[in-house]
């Protein structure tokens, strides 16, 4: 066999040894594949109802004019408001108009239009939220709450099925002083989560919803939350249909945010040089 001058031939121990290696990684990949394979089995046996797809609020009780009506303040709650209040003013702008989202529970209540997607496994569900990208882990395997998990809008939020129904568990909340829907830290929201049919619910649609469902099927979210800043738990449920997968787009924030930090940067520099 010829070769050429520069070429260096390979000793037979380092063949073997580029043999082993090929084996191991064709091993690994071999597991990879098989873990893959066991989840898409186990999906697709799951005997719960699957919500995955895309679905669109479309009424809410107690009823109000772009959700739920928000429940009675206690004096905490009355507080947390009037100091936001008395440093911002009531006429203070409304944190999304700067894409500064809610959180929960405004994620799930909302009937302004913005469709949620769900993307569900047999040990975890995404939540996404069209109105500024919010996201939501449920976590369907077991897991234990971990310990110092920083507060987010969201909360943590942990899953198990009781039937045919999705039960939510979720905590560890940012305080929010939201002149809608304020939120202190200390509250805590279980969610009860099934599926019905249209002509099962008795519920006049809000009339900001003009998509037509692509069937009859719907979704029922029973939300009770459990926070100082209310005289008692507060108790809301939405009814979402599903829209068609196109329905769910990029949420746009306002670009002139950033280019007037663009700008404003912009005459930083130009006055440093000045």
């Amino acid at each position: 066999m010829r070769r050429n001058d520069n070429e260096k031939w390979l000793s037979g121990s380092a063949i073997m040894s580029r043999v082993a290696k090929f084996a191991a990684m064709l091993s690994v990949l071999g597991f990879v594949a098989a873990a893959g394979t066991q989840a898409k089995a186990a999906d697709a046996k799951m005997k719960h109802p699957d919500f995955t797809g895309v679905w669109l609020g479309f009424a809410a009780l107690p009823a109000g004019r772009l959700g739920p009506k928000r429940p009675e303040l206690s004096a905490k709650g009355e507080a947390m408001i009037k100091t936001f209040q008395d440093k911002y003013g009531k006429d203070a702008p409304e944190s999304g108009a700067y894409c500064v989202p809610d959180g929960m529970p405004a994620m799930m209540t909302g009937l302004a239009g913005y469709p949620l997607q769900i993307v569900q496994r047999h040990d975890l569900m995404v939540m996404t939220s069209e109105d500024e990208m919010q996201l939501r882990r449920i976590f369907l395997d077991g897991r234990k709450q971990p310990k110092g998990y920083p507060p987010t809008r969201a909360g943590f939020s942990r899953g198990h099925w009781d039937g045919n129904t999705l039960v939510i568990d979720s905590t560890d909340f940012l305080d929010w002083p939201s002149q809608r829907w304020p939120r202190s830290h200390e509250a805590h929201m279980v969610e009860r989560i099934s599926m019905t049919k249209r002509d099962k619910i008795d519920v006049k649609n809000t009339p900001f919803i003009i998509e037509k469902p692509v069937n009859d099927d719907v979704m029922v979210d029973e939300i009770t939350v459990y926070d100082p800043v209310f005289t008692k738990p507060a108790k809301i449920t939405v009814y979402y249909q599903p829209v068609p997968y196109d329905d769910f787009l990029e949420y746009d924030c306002p670009r002139s945010l950033w280019q007037n930090a663009l700008d404003a940067h912009l005459a930083k520099k130009k006055a440093g040089k000045d």
